[in-house]
């Protein structure tokens, strides 16, 4: 049995600066630390975005996170383990 060492997650959420947005995903992250160097911003379109998630954003205008995926986990390294 492989021992799980993290997750990784998906967020939707508006925000005015990538700083504020990480800022919103950190305050909601309360079981760990987030790996920024294994992390990633960008804008989206709403309008042509996967209409599955896009659907959960009700006000683009407002601040704040509109969707969390499901954890997807990850096990430790085989070779050269992580702690």
């Amino acid at each position: 049995m492989e021992t799980v060492v993290g997750y990784y997650r998906n967020f939707g959420l508006g925000a005015l600066s990538e700083s504020a947005a990480r800022y919103l995903v950190s305050q909601s992250v309360v079981d760990g630390k987030i790996d920024w160097n294994d992390s990633s911003c960008k804008e989206i379109n709403l309008r042509t975005f996967d209409k599955e998630i896009s659907a959960h954003c009700k006000d683009p205008n407002q601040e704040g996170i509109w969707y969390r995926s499901g954890q997807a986990l990850f096990p430790r390294e085989k070779q050269g383990d992580v702690a």
